[in-house]
């Protein structure tokens, strides 16, 4: 019985797949850093930012539920509220149609209902459940 061997050379064509299959991987990264960054943005200025303010400005209405108003950390606060907002690409308008602002507006409310009600004589009692 006669046999016939053959060997084929395949490497050029692993090579060539080879470089397919990086050069995808590479624009899959690409594509993913993109996307990454283009949705970041947008999160830290419309959502992260705006409950980081809002925590500060809950600790100040913790430390004093009447006076807070007249502190130097609210004239920053302030301060640095408008600052984001006349630095951000977004219209002042769409800032201040967001939920977080209503939130914000809320809780100053709350502050100045407290300071209303409970006057100076429940700023203990105030700071005591808070």
């Amino acid at each position: 019985s006669i046999r016939t061997f053959g060997v084929f050379d395949n490497r050029r064509i692993a090579h060539e797949w080879a470089k397919v299959e990086i050069y995808s991987t590479l624009f899959a990264i690409l594509v993913w850093i993109i996307g990454v960054t283009s949705f970041a943005g947008p999160v830290m200025t419309l959502v992260v930012a705006p409950i980081e303010r809002m925590i500060f400005l809950l600790s100040m209405l913790m430390k004093d539920p009447l006076g807070y108003e007249n502190t130097p950390q609210y004239n920053d606060f302030i301060s640095e509220g408008r600052e984001d907002t006349y630095n951000s690409f977004w219209t002042a308008e769409v800032l201040k149609g967001m939920e977080t602002n209503f939130l914000m507006s809320t809780i100053l409310r709350i502050g100045s209902l407290m300071k209303v009600g409970f006057g100076s004589a429940g700023v203990e009692i105030i700071r005591n459940n808070l």
